[in-house]
C-alpha cells in the first residue's frame, strides 16, 4: 500500500511538471499540493524512510516553483526550507558519501533557490547570505569530485549568484 501511495504522489509531481510547461500554475501548485500531502502522510508515518522524505522534499522543492512565479513568496520561502531542512537532515545522517554529496547539492539548490526569493523580495542581504550557504555546499561537492562536472557547474554557478548580488 505504502507503494502505491508513492506512485501515486510521484505521478502528481511528474504531472505538475506537465501542467507547469503548458503555463497553468495554478493546476501546478495543486498537483504538487497532492503530492506533498501524501508524502508528508507516509513520513509521518515513518520517519526513517529515507526515500520517502527525499520524494517530500522534492515535492516540497516542487510545489515552491509556481508559488514563487505567481508571487506567493512567503509560502514558497517556506516550503524551499521545509525541503531544506529534509536535505540537510538527510546529508548530515547519510554515511554513503555519493548519497551524502546528493543530498548536499539538492540543499545547496534549495539555497539558491530561496536566494532568487530573496532577490524577488529585493532583500539583497539575505539572498547573499543564502548564496554563500549553497556556496559552501557547492565547492566542498566540486573538491570532492573534482572530475565531476556537473559539481564544477554547481559551484561556478554559485559564485556567479553571490557575484549578481555584488554587482
Amino acid at each position: 500500500k505504502w507503494l502505491s501511495f508513492k506512485i501515486q504522489a510521484k505521478s502528481y509531481v511528474y504531472i505538475s511538471r506537465v501542467v507547469s510547461d503548458m503555463g497553468d500554475a495554478e493546476s501546478t501548485e495543486n498537483f504538487c499540493r497532492q503530492a506533498v500531502a501524501i508524502l508528508s502522510e507516509l513520513v509521518e508515518k515513518d520517519s526513517s524512510n529515507v526515500s520517502a522524505q527525499t520524494d517530500l522534499a522534492r515535492a516540497l522543492f516542487a510545489l515552491a516553483t509556481p508559488l514563487r512565479k505567481r508571487g506567493n513568496h512567503e509560502t514558497a520561502i517556506d516550503s524551499y526550507q521545509r525541503a531544506l531542512k529534509i536535505y540537510e537532515n538527510l546529508a548530515a545522517s547519510e554515511g554513503n558519501a555519493e548519497k551524502r554529496t546528493a543530498h548536499q547539492r539538492n540543499a545547496a539548490l534549495t539555497y539558491k533557490s530561496l536566494g532568487g526569493v530573496s532577490e524577488d523580495k529585493g532583500d539583497t542581504a539575505t539572498a547573499m547570505v543564502l548564496y554563500r550557504q549553497a556556496l559552501a555546499f557547492d565547492t566542498q561537492n566540486a573538491a570532492e569530485n573534482p572530475n565531476d562536472v556537473q559539481y564544477q557547474l554547481d559551484a561556478a554557478f554559485s559564485y556567479n549568484s553571490v557575484a549578481s548580488v555584488l554587482e
